[in-house]
């Protein structure tokens, strides 16, 4: 605990006259952080971030980070755009060169948290089939919340998403991934 005395003129400096108020305040480091993503989230367990208990494993602290970042940022583009006041029924999402779909399962969950009138739909775009199948299959494993997060084998040039689209990111493509989603967007 940490005293804190103010004076008379409430400057905050010790006093030694009769007239100070003494406030008494728990300062600690160990604040829980604002965040639009609680690290306890069971995607985050399912994809190997966080532990049971909600606390990140060795080495993917700042994956989590990222995750909660990145949606806090496209949850501002979002709230800004014309897509939160507009009188469509969906939003739609695709993340092109998703990889194993860290930020495609965080910005699903936050979308559909956030917007739970829509129908939001959410898809995962990598060229490795082995790994879309296994996040398919953690996406299913997570219950209805993720039934409309689907992650699909192919490039960014040749797969079949529609035209449809009201965000498109390509955070961690490789080689020409990020160039080649910009053109399709």
């Amino acid at each position: 605990q940490c005293k804190f005395v103010k004076n008379k003129k409430n400057t905050g400096e010790s006093s030694s006259s009769s007239t100070k108020k003494e406030v008494t305040k728990v300062l600690s480091h160990d604040q829980p952080k604002n965040v639009l993503l609680s690290p306890s989230a069971p995607f985050f367990q399912k994809l190997g971030i966080t532990d049971a208990d909600g606390k990140p494993k060795i080495a993917r602290s700042s994956k989590l980070r990222q995750c909660q970042k990145f949606v806090e940022i496209v949850s501002r583009l979002v709230d800004s755009s014309s897509l939160s006041s507009s009188s469509n029924d969906k939003l739609r999402a695709v993340d092109m060169g998703c990889g194993r779909g860290y930020l495609t399962f965080a910005l699903h969950s936050h979308l559909n948290e956030k917007y739970e009138s829509l129908d939001v739909q959410s898809r995962g775009v990598d060229v490795r089939p082995k790994l879309m199948k296994e996040v398919n299959s953690i996406a299913r494993d997570l219950g209805s919340e993720f039934d409309g997060l689907q992650f699909m084998t192919g490039t960014i040039d040749s797969v079949d998403i529609g035209n449809d689209i009201d965000v498109l990111i390509a955070l961690h493509a490789c080689d020409t991934a990020t160039d080649d989603s910009l053109w399709y967007g």
